[in-house]
């Protein structure tokens, strides 16, 4: 998120995953996309959703922790 405080992940199993970066810890796993592996993530200003791209899809996560 803008102020630091958690970090969003996605990974070759199609998850997406939020993680505290102070402690390290999971803190929300978000449901599997559809459209497979996402590299590219972004939160939006006020981290409350979180956008993933691949290829010409993109997709929208309500976060939450």
């Amino acid at each position: 998120t803008r102020d630091g405080r958690y970090l969003a992940s996605g990974s070759a199993d199609a998850s997406l995953r939020l993680w505290e970066v102070e402690t390290g810890l999971e803190v929300s796993q978000l449901l599997a996309p559809s459209i497979g592996t996402v590299p590219t993530l972004a939160f939006s200003e006020d981290g409350r959703f979180l956008a993933g791209a691949q290829n010409d899809t993109v997709m929208v996560w309500k976060a939450e922790y």
